[in-house]
C-alpha cells in the first residue's frame, strides 16, 4: 500500500507542475506617440492590445504554463519593434509583470529585459 501512496503523490506533484494558471501583465506607454498593433506573446499564447495612446496603461491576463518567456511587438513613429523572443521577459503564476515603453520607444520591465 505504501508504494501506491508514493505513486499517487508523484502523479499529483507532476500534474501541479504542468498545470496552467493566470499571470498579470501591464503595458504602459510612456512615450510621446501612439503605440499601435501591440502584441504580448509567449510559447502558448498571443494577445493583441491594439493601440496605446501616450500615458496609457493596459492590464491583461495571460495563461502561461509555469514560467514562460514573453515578448512584445508594436509599431510607433514609422518603426516596427519586435523583440521576437530574443529580448524577452518572464511571466509566471507567482507575480505580476510591468512593461514600460519609454520615450526612446524601447521597452523595459519590472524584472528587467533578458536576452536570448
Amino acid at each position: 500500500m505504501k508504494i501506491h501512496t508514493i505513486i499517487l503523490i508523484a502523479v499529483a506533484v507532476g500534474l501541479v507542475g504542468c498545470s496552467h494558471g493566470q499571470s498579470q501583465v501591464s503595458v504602459a506607454n510612456h512615450s510621446g506617440v501612439t503605440i499601435s498593433n501591440v502584441w504580448v506573446s509567449g510559447p502558448r499564447f498571443a494577445q493583441s492590445l491594439g493601440n496605446l495612446p501616450p500615458a496609457t496603461e493596459v492590464h491583461l491576463v495571460v495563461e502561461p504554463r509555469g514560467e514562460s518567456r514573453c515578448w512584445l511587438s508594436y509599431e510607433a513613429a514609422n518603426q516596427k519593434i519586435d523583440s521576437g523572443g530574443r529580448d524577452y521577459f518572464e511571466v509566471s503564476l507567482s507575480h505580476p509583470v510591468s512593461v514600460t515603453i519609454g520615450a526612446d520607444l524601447k521597452f523595459t520591465t519590472s524584472d528587467g529585459v533578458k536576452h536570448f
